[in-house]
């Protein structure tokens, strides 16, 4: 946001979004076929991390303990794919996520508008890639 600053002023639009119930709305299935892709080379590692993840549910096949360190590395790569659609296809420098808090700085609201609609549209349908 700094950086945004010093360039634009206050000038400019900011989407702050937080993801609802976060760590109760992982998908166990999505968590770990996401790391299969990461840890294809060892299975001793996709077995242990497939043992924490369904040690907890909250929900049938959903959820994560909040406060654990393992609990923390799954909630930073799930969203990883938003990472790379909002910094990578659409390009954005002023983009900051710290678990299921989401800031992006745009300069046009032209940019901003189109930001709010891409990411409204597909919140409700994508998993991590």
């Amino acid at each position: 946001m700094r950086e945004h600053y010093r360039a634009h002023g206050t000038r400019g639009y900011i989407l702050k979004f937080d993801v609802r119930s976060y760590y109760r709305s992982i998908d166990h299935v999505a968590l770990k076929a996401l790391f299969d892709r990461c840890f294809c080379y060892d299975p001793r590692v996709r077995r242990l991390l497939g043992r924490i993840i369904d040690s907890f549910e909250d929900s049938p096949g959903k959820g994560i303990p909040l406060g654990g360190q393992a609990s923390s590395w799954f909630a930073i790569a799930y969203l990883d794919g938003l990472d790379r659609l909002i910094k990578g296809r659409q390009r954005l420098r002023h983009y900051t996520r710290y678990m299921d808090d989401v800031t992006v700085n745009y300069k046009y609201a032209a940019s901003f508008r189109l930001a709010v609609t891409t990411t409204a549209s597909r919140s409700t349908r994508t998993r991590p890639t």
